[in-house]
């Protein structure tokens, strides 16, 4: 009972990372990846204009990169967790 309200909060919370990456992080990357000159203004997918000088692109891309990493490690537990429950769901049913 406890690993599924574990598994359940564990969901809940890769949800909203999942929601913040894609939603926010992810546009704002893409969006200063075409921009070329410093001081340039890029436009995200949800027609915000977003600042692409030096540091903030900079700042940006390291953020991405961050999440990227974290999603990426969250994405694996979830599914090592899934993994795990299914696995000792079959052996109880064996016996």
């Amino acid at each position: 009972m406890i690993r599924k309200i574990l598994f359940i909060f564990l969901l809940a919370v890769y949800a909203l990372l999942l929601l913040f990456y894609v939603g926010l992080v992810v546009p704002e990357y893409l969006a200063c990846t075409g921009c070329m000159y410093e001081g340039e203004k890029g436009i995200d997918i949800w027609g915000s204009e977003i600042d692409c000088s030096g540091e903030s692109r900079a700042v940006g891309e390291g953020f991405f990169q961050l999440f990227s990493i974290v999603v990426s490690i969250y994405s694996i537990l979830i599914i090592f967790i899934i993994y795990r429950i299914r696995r000792s769901k079959l052996n109880t049913q064996r016996y």
